[in-house]
């Protein structure tokens, strides 16, 4: 207290004591939140000089939990000619509702990509020219229309312009 009066000007009146008696008090407060903040409840002893009082307590990170994988079904088909006289290769892949494959029409690459409907079929799902393959002459898109059952998909392909309606079959492989 009296190094806190020597602080404060010296004028005998009663408001350097009031002054004095705040200060006193504001420095008690803070000295009592920085002992609570350094000392935690149920820690036990601690030394002084010990870094046990200043680690904070240990929480393991959360658990990541990812959703499981989609079932993903794949389907091929192939023919030696459609009816416009090229082998084809069909390979479908469908992961929930969205379908992803490729066809091959003789040496030109189709990227297939599309939705299955909610009665199991897809229709006019869209094969479109590989993009390294787009100066091939051939069409540029596909169209094709598959109803699944089981083990096996019927439908047909076609190109945008209605030409060369192709029936094809699909077996579904691995499990």
């Amino acid at each position: 207290m009296r190094h806190i009066a020597k602080i404060l000007p010296a004028g005998g009146s009663g408001s350097s004591a009031r002054w004095a008696a705040y200060l006193s008090t504001a420095v008690l407060a803070i000295s009592t939140l920085l002992l609570a903040a350094c000392v935690q409840p149920n820690s036990g002893p601690t030394t002084i000089g010990s870094d046990a009082a200043y680690r904070p307590a240990y929480s393991p990170p959360p658990r990541i939990v990812f959703p499981p994988r989609a079932k993903t079904d794949r389907w091929v088909g192939r023919g030696s000619f459609d009816a416009c006289g090229n082998a084809w290769y069909l390979e479908l892949a469908i992961t929930g509702n969205r379908v992803d494959g490729l066809y091959r029409r003789g040496n030109i690459r189709y990227d297939i990509a599309g939705y299955l409907e909610s009665s199991g079929r897809i229709v006019r799902v869209r094969g479109q020219k590989n993009r390294f393959f787009r100066n091939h002459i051939g069409p540029r898109r596909m169209e094709f229309n598959i109803a699944f059952g089981e083990s096996e998909g019927q439908g047909e392909h076609y190109f945008e312009n209605g030409r060369c309606l192709t029936p094809l079959r699909l077996t579904r492989v691995g499990e």
